[in-house]
Order: C-alpha cells, then structure tokens, then sequence
C-alpha cells in the first residue's frame, strides 16, 4: 500500500488507518511553495511511516509524454495530473487517499458526490 498525506485531516486520517493495517509508505509534495506549505511529512514521521518519498508537483509540466488523456475523463484532471510524479511507486501498489474526505465525512450537510 501506499498513502497520500498532507497536512489536512482527511489524507492524514487516511494514512493513519492504512498505517494500522500494513501500510509503510506515504507520499507528499515539497514543491512547488503553494504545495510545500501543505506536505504531509511531519505528520507521516508522527505515524511512524518509515518511507515518506517526496516530490515535484509540478514535475508533469516536463512531461512530454501526453499523460493528461489518461485522466481527461476522470474529472479530476488537475489533482490526478500531478500524481503522476509517483508513478513509478504506484507499480503494483493499492493506493490509499484522502480526496474527497471533506464531503463524505460532512456531519453538518450532506452533499452529493
């Protein structure tokens, strides 16, 4: 397994009960700036991660690849465009993330998804 984490509640909840059951990695991003005031990595070293990689978030703006039409459906191009700075260790990985943590766990309103 491998988690997102960053410093909102919604991947570090994630990341903590995928800790619990086996997981040993987390990923976050140290930059750009906008992106480096939200790492997760305090927070992976506080769950005991012993792997926190770190990347790029902007690291697919070098791509010449045409990654976006694998994600041009998805509706979340933008978010699931900069993952793929960890494509190489999502290889045979179940992923495990918080993203749209905030509305499922909503107690004040639900929302539809």
């Amino acid at each position: 397994m491998i988690a997102t984490i960053s410093s909102g509640y919604d991947s570090a909840a994630c990341a903590a009960l995928a800790r619990d059951v086996g997981c040993d990695t987390a990923i976050t991003y140290h930059a750009p700036q906008k992106y480096a005031a939200d790492s997760g990595e305090e927070i992976a070293l506080g769950l005991g991660y012993p792997g926190i990689i770190t990347k790029n978030a902007d690291r697919n703006l070098r791509d010449s690849s045409l990654a976006e039409a694998e994600f041009a459906s998805s509706g979340e191009m933008r978010w699931c465009l900069r993952l793929t700075a960890f494509e190489d260790e999502f290889a045979g990985q179940v992923f495990v993330t918080g993203v749209m943590g905030d509305t499922v766990w909503d107690k004040i309103q639900p929302r539809e998804l």
